[in-house]
């Protein structure tokens, strides 16, 4: 009997309640022109709804490229769905590809020779570990977001630590999630940093982003060539999770402690994440003023409590101008 032939390029997708949505995120990808093979590893977790039934439809017809996982049992709500920060490695951990590349089910893809242009700029320049390209916002509906872009202050450079440590700027991802291919570095990653990976409570995405950058260059392309659907009402999206949490201030402040031991640990890199922390503990007192509440009083005092240098966080104060107030309470 043959074996399979190994693809270059594994595809990622998660899928909770996409129903809707799954069938224009799998066409996206099988839509695409390309000169290799790909694998398309779907994660259903346990969807209610009819999204097990349409991914089982493709698995039927592409049995080649297909490769579901149906729970049985929602890993969702196993736990709090913030402390679920691994979930990608449903699909991660059983990758064989080069190259790993991501699109959740609610997502899609813009561009048909997306993956052959990403995949040609790693083969062609080795010293970069990844690379991503910017991202239209879409709403469940699927109106643009005419005010809102992803990652905001997007630029045609290489991204840095630097710039990871710039979560002002909104830099926390050096792009979306449906716009990165990656070298597959789950492959050879030495066990030890493997499995405090495993182990830091911080977003995917951004924790993702971290652990390329800290092992290689990222660059960002000019295309748009993947489209986020930016959902509050439901599905496994982080906008879906964050937007039912009244003051995430708190919860963000613990989970970039969490990257920085996650990096300090497995590289000896201490990221700065100090000007963002004071914003947080800031915003977390404008909370406090305009809702005032037992949570958010808590929130607020164990914030201030938590912070490290305290006189860092007065002469911070005048820069923290209403308009950031209001964008950052847009995106809590």
């Amino acid at each position: 009997m043959k074996s399979e032939a190994a693809p270059l390029v594994s595809i990622s997708v998660l899928a909770y309640n996409h129903e809707k949505y799954i069938r224009q995120c799998l066409d996206s990808i099988l839509m695409q022109e390309v000169n290799f093979l790909y694998e398309v590893l779907i994660h259903d977790d346990a969807s209610p709804d009819g999204t097990a039934d349409i991914i089982r439809e493709y698995e039927a017809k592409y049995p080649e490229i297909i490769k579901p996982i149906y729970q049985i049992e929602n890993q969702y709500l196993q736990k709090n769905y913030v402390d679920l920060f691994n979930i990608d490695m449903f699909n991660i951990d059983r990758a064989r590809g080069k190259y790993l590349a991501f699109c959740d089910g609610d997502d899609y893809w813009l561009d048909p020779k997306k993956l052959q242009k990403q995949v040609d700029f790693l083969e062609k320049h080795s010293e970069y570990i990844a690379c991503v390209h910017h991202t239209k916002v879409i709403d469940e509906f699927g109106n643009v977001h005419q005010s809102y872009e992803f990652p905001p202050n997007y630029n045609t450079r290489d991204y840095t630590l630097s710039d990871a440590e710039n979560l002002l700027m909104g830099n926390g991802c050096a792009g979306h999630h449906s716009s990165l291919v990656c070298q597959n570095i789950f492959i050879n990653l030495p066990k030890g940093i493997y499995m405090s990976y495993l182990q830091c409570k911080a977003n995917n995405d951004i924790k993702l982003f971290l652990l390329l950058v800290l092992n290689g260059r990222i660059r960002r392309l000019s295309d748009t060539m993947s489209v986020y659907r930016y959902i509050i009402s439901g599905g496994t999206s982080w906008s879906a999770g964050y937007g039912k949490i009244p003051n995430i201030c708190l919860l963000t402040y613990n989970r970039l402690r969490e990257l920085s031991q996650f990096s300090e640990t497995s590289y000896g890199y201490t990221p700065d994440y100090t000007d963002f922390e004071n914003e947080l503990v800031l915003v977390s007192l404008y909370k406090l003023v305009t809702h005032p509440n037992e949570d958010n009083w808590n929130i607020t005092r164990e914030l201030f409590t938590l912070t490290k240098d305290k006189f860092r966080l007065l002469t911070y104060i005048p820069k923290f101008t209403v308009d950031n107030m209001v964008r950052h309470l847009r995106s809590c």
